[in-house]
């Protein structure tokens, strides 16, 4: 508990804390990620890190009898399988790391936020001009909050 008298405040903060410090745990977890591909029957090995750098490769001796076009064409489809790895793991990762009710990182990423600028500097002006800024700081939060009703202001929550 943060202490800072304000119960809401205290809880939003006190959450805060919590999703930092399981982001912290996050990047070591996709620190460790590595991905591991195969080729002609596990005859070509490939391993990436998170970021999909090559880290290491295994040939079985008896590929260098083979053409080097089909060589070639087996290293890439095991380098392709590693970074599809990795990509799995870190989809995973990033899953458990989010709330079930979250949207999907997809989603996410296809979100336009172009207007977010604009509904901000609306949101903070409604609430430099409000009589009760308390008041207007919950109702903008809760519109932020999906399902979340503004509670009506108390006695003690006026500045």
């Amino acid at each position: 508990m943060t202490g800072f008298g304000i119960p809401e405040l205290d809880r939003q903060l006190d959450q805060l804390l919590e999703s930092a410090s399981k982001l912290t745990d996050m990047q070591a977890r996709v620190a460790e990620i590595h991905g591991q591909g195969e080729a002609i029957d596990g005859k070509v090995l490939v391993e990436t890190d998170n970021a999909g750098r090559l880290v290491k490769v295994e040939l079985d001796p008896r590929v260098m009898r083979l053409p080097s076009t089909e060589l070639a064409e087996a290293f890439l489809a095991a380098a392709q399988q590693a970074s599809d790895d990795v990509a799995r793991q870190s989809s995973e990762l990033m899953n458990e790391f989010m709330p079930a009710q979250a949207p999907s990182i997809d989603k996410l990423l296809r979100t336009d936020y172009s207007g977010l600028r604009d509904d901000a500097a609306e949101a903070i002006k409604r609430i430099s001009q409000s009589t009760n800024p308390i008041a207007e700081l919950k109702e903008q939060l809760g519109r932020l909050t999906p399902g979340a009703t503004p509670k009506p202001p108390t006695s003690d929550s006026t500045p």
